[in-house]
């Protein structure tokens, strides 16, 4: 049996395992495979808004941030159009994200803040604390060294799956 759809969802898990692993190439591969199956299966559901996101925070995570936008979009315009608020709130943050490694905090909080006010609108309690998280972490950025800041928020920015 050829499903490829499945084979998809299980690429995309095993690239979330790599993501928690910190294996950001690996991760990478496998989420970009399983967009080229739900591309190739023209799959416009949740999974693919999911796995466009994920996909974007493993380039982002691995310090390719800029390759990161064309995913962030897809997922974005994907997910408002599923209207599935806890993926619009996980890609807008993914986008917080993309901003704050890139040193713009200032954009990077106003992302981790409409976020959560996505994520609150979601009334899905995983992904508004994952976002009341993100957006805590955001504000006291400040108070940590810069080299321990940054492997808070490599060990700590890890997509919650919420399906």
């Amino acid at each position: 049996m050829n499903d490829a759809r499945g084979a998809a969802i299980e690429s995309y898990s095993l690239g979330t395992l790599f993501d928690f692993q910190g294996r950001f190439g690996a991760a990478i591969n496998s989420e970009q495979e399983a967009l080229k199956a739900f591309r190739d299966i023209q799959d416009k559901t949740y999974w693919t808004a999911q796995v466009e996101g994920q996909a974007a925070e493993a380039l982002i995570l691995a310090g390719r941030g800029d390759e990161a936008k064309n995913n962030l979009d897809e997922a974005l315009t994907l997910s408002r159009n599923l209207k599935t608020d806890s993926v619009v709130a996980r890609t807008i943050g993914f986008q917080g994200d993309a901003a704050f490694y890139r040193g713009d905090f200032k954009a990077a909080q106003a992302s981790y803040a409409e976020a959560l006010q996505v994520a609150t609108r979601s009334k899905e309690p995983t992904a508004i604390l994952w976002q009341k998280r993100i957006w805590q972490r955001s504000r006291c950025r400040r108070s940590a060294r810069p080299k321990q800041w940054r492997l808070f928020v490599r060990s700590s920015i890890r997509p919650m799956n919420s399906a």
